[in-house]
């Protein structure tokens, strides 16, 4: 009898259990790659006081918790897997139910979309890609709680009276 009950949390964990693709994976995947340069940070980078910070300011940095970016470079070597990791990220962005895409613009050799995850507001994660034919691509997921399309505008000016220090971001730029 006892065995009866085992088998429905069975079958309910095995289904629980996705295999979709997710950029979380995709991410993870691809952080030790050479080709790749992966960072991530959390809001105590910002060093801001909060203290000059409006309401809805104050808002949007707490419902920030961290950043995580990763980045291809291309170069003549690497044509061919930059063509296959790119189509990868539109295929999970695009194959996957749990991104709605918020915007898109470009041409055909560069662009950027943005991603949400969640409802209109209570976002759990904006994700921002762009590629640039020339130089490669990025993908930067920017997650929190109950995020919405207003705090990221609000997290924008935030950032422009951080005190960060931008040493940790000299990494990125110099990769490309």
């Amino acid at each position: 009898m006892k065995k009866l009950i085992y088998i429905p949390l069975l079958i309910l964990a095995m289904m629980s259990c996705r295999s979709e693709p997710s950029l979380q994976k995709y991410m993870a995947k691809n952080s030790e790659n050479s080709n790749f340069l992966a960072v991530d940070f959390g809001a105590d980078i910002l060093k801001i006081n909060k203290n000059e910070l409006s309401a809805e300011e104050k808002e949007a940095l707490n419902a920030f918790k961290k950043l995580n970016i990763l980045a291809f470079r291309k170069n003549e070597n690497n044509e061919t897997l930059y063509q296959k990791e790119k189509e990868e990220v539109q295929s999970i962005l695009k194959g996957n139910s749990d991104y709605e895409q918020l915007m898109s613009f470009g041409s055909g050799t560069q662009g950027a979309s943005i991603y949400a995850i969640g409802d209109t507001d209570k976002i759990s994660e904006f994700i921002i890609f762009g590629n640039q034919n020339e130089a490669g691509f990025a993908i930067v997921r920017v997650i929190g709680k109950n995020m919405t399309p207003n705090h990221i505008m609000s997290f924008m000016s935030v950032l422009e009276k951080s005190n960060f220090d931008q040493e940790q971001l000299k990494t990125l730029g110099d990769f490309f």
